[in-house]
């Protein structure tokens, strides 16, 4: 296992990602985390040629000055003989085989345990000793081949095999166990026992380079070439087979093809970076320098024990998690500010920011982006769909969003929470800077917020109980409205009868947020959970979750359902913050998800959490 891997995407600010159980979900897959490294932070040549990684998931690169080995902290380079490039890398049989300039071999420790190369240049013929550069490095079994212009070389441990061209070995990939060598302006070929033999229909690529060769039905090959997309290799011959990402394909410039295990295939691209696309042929995601990869030129693609992706670019190197349950969205594809609320209206995710709110539109294989919806430009705390309408409350007011435009319907100030009440069809509370109120129609198509009772101050959060209560959790502490009244009263405003909670009755004036899980109401506060005993009146600590979440030392600062009844919980404890998502088993809920500290860091404060039905749960907040 390769340790120490865990990389920082950004470093402005983090405003929201996404975590995503389907990889079907690419259309709305945010930036991939990616990890650069450039020729300084491994002290070697800027030019990447291949990767490969051993048993013990040490990464070896194939570098212009050598062979580079990460342990996942640390760079180290191995120099081969005369200081030459290491141009092919491969791992087979418990060791790592390089192929450089007119030089090829393995890597083995010395007598004193240091890494070397040990060339097997004397097992080659002193006629074929100048054999140049070293192309790829490919294992298929117990035997491992070297591919250069002027001759095909196979160890099979014990000795050397040598096959030469008519003209020149321009390129050898695997397909499965079966090797194929593309000869300039003759074709593609392929080994058969020790005779490498010109495939039917194999004259198409005389002129046509080859990224990548995979087994398909039938003893057939599939093959995707550098400009003619995919090609079907069988028994009768070379057929082309369109696909939608043909245009990219014959634009892209692709280098190399690896096979995912998921089925989709990872492309190297010389124009286009990384690309990945399915069986079928479909452009699924690309990533670029617009994406945050510091290269577009891809020479090589390998995916490491973690499922991640290593790129050997023209300039440095890069790790990407892709595909990834995590992707992320921050100013580069769109959504400025901090993620004050999300929601989904009619199909489509929004998000609520200091900036006003911002509609995602979907990727089309580039990450998906955020648009911002004219008509709000300033902070908007509270989205509440209805089905029909899409509100927005802020701090101008509270806005309706039809048609991609934003309209304010209501000039009260500062709303921070949006609610519908279920005991009163029609009617929504809203939590403002002051307190707590009802949204009423008005003239037109506008609105008002008459007022609750007595001044509660800034809201955090709103609930309703089985009886109609009004539950408000504020940054002062805890309280309830009962009794109130079906209509407002004369002078506009509707009465009720207030109760604000105290330490006598176990809840602290203290920021309190709340949260309906499985029709009861559940208190967060900075000494952690609590619930309500009716029958005493007071609140006691609520271990429904587990012990640690009911401790006075666990901060909990969001609470809601997710996908199949289970909840999400995020705070802090100590200097350590958490956001896990928990599931029933018997009479007790364990962790079935745990978000790392590393990918919390990038959204800095958490201000928001929307779990969705399909196991989706996006993520809201802001650096500082």
């Amino acid at each position: 296992m390769l340790p120490g891997i865990g990389f920082i995407l950004l470093t402005t600010f983090f405003p929201i990602f996404s975590q995503t159980r389907s990889a079907e979900k690419w259309t709305e897959t945010g930036l991939p985390e990616i990890a650069n490294f450039r020729p300084r932070d491994y002290q070697a040549a800027p030019v990447n040629a291949a990767i490969a990684q051993d048993s013990l998931g040490l990464i070896y690169v194939a570098n212009d000055a050598g062979v580079l080995v990460f342990d996942g902290v640390q760079w180290q380079r191995i120099v081969l003989p005369g200081g030459g490039p290491a141009t092919s890398i491969c791992s087979a049989n418990g060791k790592i085989f390089v192929g450089g300039s007119s030089e090829l071999g393995y890597l083995a420790p010395d007598m004193r345990g240091e890494t070397r190369f040990v060339s097997l240049r004397e097992f080659i013929p002193d006629s074929l000793q100048n054999f140049k550069s070293i192309g790829e490095t490919i294992a298929i079994g117990k035997n491992v081949f070297f591919r250069s212009y002027y001759g095909l070389f196979r160890w099979d441990g014990r000795q050397m095999r040598v096959w030469l061209p008519e003209t020149l070995f321009h390129t050898a990939v695997a397909g499965g166990d079966a090797l194929f060598v593309r000869e300039w302006k003759i074709g593609l070929k392929r080994l058969d026992g020790d005779s490498l033999q010109l495939i039917p229909g194999g004259e198409f690529f005389t002129g046509e380079g080859i990224a990548g060769i995979f087994p398909a039905a039938d003893g057939a090959f599939r093959a995707i070439t550098r400009f003619s997309g995919w090609q079907l290799l069988n028994e009768n011959g070379v057929h082309s087979q369109p696909s939608p990402a043909d245009d990219f394909l014959r634009n892209a410039l692709i280098f190399r093809a690896l096979a995912l295990p998921d089925g989709n295939v990872a492309l190297a691209t010389h124009r286009r970076g990384l690309a990945i696309i399915d069986s079928s042929g479909n452009l699924l995601q690309t990533v670029e320098r617009s994406g945050g990869l510091r290269d577009n030129t891809v020479n090589f693609v390998h995916r490491d024990a973690q499922g991640g992706l290593w790129l050997a670019l023209a300039d440095g190197l890069a790790r990407v998690e892709t595909p990834s349950r995590y992707s992320f969205f921050n100013p580069e594809n769109g959504l400025e500010g901090n993620t004050n609320a999300i929601t989904r209206h009619n199909g489509r995710l929004f998000a609520a920011t200091r900036m006003g709110v911002f509609v995602l539109a979907s990727g089309d294989a580039a990450p998906a982006h955020f648009r911002q919806i004219p008509g709000i430009e300033s902070t908007v705390y509270a989205l509440f769909s209805t089905g029909e309408q899409l509100l927005a409350g802020g701090h101008l007011g509270i806005f309706e969003i039809r048609d991609d435009a934003a309209t304010r319907i209501a000039g009260v100030t500062g709303v921070t929470k949006i609610v519908e009440s279920k005991h009163h069809p029609g009617r929504n509370y809203t939590g403002t800077y002051r307190g707590v109120g009802v949204l009423e129609s008005a003239a037109g198509n506008s609105r008002r917020v008459a007022s609750l009772g007595e001044s509660a101050g800034y809201t955090l959060g709103i609930a309703e109980d089985d009886s109609g209560n009004l539950w408000v959790g504020t940054r002062n502490g805890l309280f309830r409205f009962s009794e109130i009244t079906d209509a407002p009263s004369p002078d506009g405003d509707f009465s009720a009868t207030s109760k604000h909670f105290d330490r006598e009755n176990g809840m602290p004036q203290i920021p309190v947020r709340i949260a309906k899980i499985d029709g009861e109401l559940r208190f967060a506060t900075a000494n952690g959970l609590r619930r309500y005993l009716s029958e005493k009146q007071i609140f006691i600590p609520d271990s429904t979750f587990g012990e640690n979440y009911a401790d006075s030392g666990c901060a909990v600062t969001h609470l809601a359902s997710g996908a199949n009844g289970t909840v999400w919980i995020a705070g802090q404890t100590g200097d350590s913050t958490f956001c896990r998502e928990l599931v029933r088993t018997g009479n007790r809920f364990v962790t079935l998800t745990a978000i790392p500290g590393y990918r919390l860091d990038r959204i800095g404060t958490l201000l928001s959490i929307f779990p969705e039905p399909d196991g989706t749960v996006w993520l809201g907040g802001t650096e500082g």
